[in-house]
């Protein structure tokens, strides 16, 4: 009687297990393909986890910043570390912070493993610190992303992050 229980044991456990195993392969594979719909469009808000000035020294940031594009806007709410070499007078306000409704937006996917990337440049920005700005997303279809921003006056500087 014992060995029948712990056979019977066993064998639910091995149920479980791979029903578990199934549902999250399911639930993964759905996930993914919102995410490349929401890459296609585009439609989607990238969330940083770190920053890295092209100086050194990444830096882990908060989840309040965002990189948000859409069809007909690209909005930025991010924070900057760095050199600059030129300021606005008055500026107090360092961090890449915008909405551009007059961007170009060139997007371009990796066939291999269906990864996208994005070349923004933004047409519509008038303040001087943000002069010559161009963002590139290289965004994974499991939803992780490397956001790299260029400007004339400021060093380069790059974010890693989640695609949402």
């Amino acid at each position: 009687m014992k060995k029948l229980f712990l056979i019977i044991s066993f064998g639910l456990a091995i149920l479980l297990v791979a029903c578990s195993t199934v549902q999250t392969s399911v639930h993964a594979q759905a996930s993914e393909e919102a995410l490349i719909e929401k890459l296609a469009k585009p439609d989607f808000t990238f969330h940083p986890r770190t920053v890295s000035p092209i100086g050194g020294g990444a830096a882990s940031v908060d989840y309040t910043y965002s990189l948000k594009l859409s069809a007909d806007t690209v909005s930025a709410y991010l924070p900057y570390y760095g050199e600059a070499y030129r300021d606005a007078y008055g500026s107090d306000d360092m961090g890449i912070n915008f909405v551009s409704t007059d961007f170009e937006c060139e997007s371009v996917e990796n066939p291999k493993d269906g990864s996208r990337k994005f070349v923004i440049v933004p047409k519509d920005l008038k303040d001087t610190n943000l002069s010559g700005l161009i963002i590139t997303i290289d965004a994974s279809k499991t939803g992780y992303a490397t956001v790299g921003i260029t400007q004339d006056y400021r060093q380069s500087i790059s974010f890693h992050g989640v695609i949402e």
